[in-house]
């Protein structure tokens, strides 16, 4: 049986690249949190089923915002989920109008703490 950490950390984005950099830079820390890398909205909904199911906590959920892919709506979704109401919500997005709308729901509606703007 694999030891998991106690806290797990979600890094939801459709774009491969953008994960396997997050990998890369989170990689430090996988003695202290399990590192889940997720390419849709549905495998992150899967992945939070399956973090509860462990027993684990959501420590961090660092998600992506852009026109076909809604992390900002993930992230507000997270409320809904006991072990992943106290995780911490990083947004990545573009800086256009249509993600100022996202970032705003998500700091209204999901307690966003983090936002980064992609040029």
């Amino acid at each position: 049986m694999t030891k998991r950490n106690q806290y797990a950390v979600l890094c939801l984005d459709n774009d491969l690249i953008n994960l396997d950099t997050l990998d890369t830079e989170l990689s430090l820390y996988q003695s202290h949190f399990d590192i889940h890398l997720v390419t849709s909205i549905s495998e992150g909904h899967e992945l939070l089923r399956y973090i509860g199911a462990q027993g684990q906590k959501l420590a961090m959920v660092i998600a992506r915002h852009s026109r076909l892919f809604d992390g900002g709506e993930f992230l507000i979704q997270l409320e809904q989920t006991i072990h992943a109401q106290s995780a911490r919500k990083v947004l990545v997005s573009r800086t256009n109008y249509q993600d100022v709308h996202a970032i705003l729901n998500a700091v209204n509606e999901g307690r966003l703490d983090h936002c980064l703007t992609l040029p």
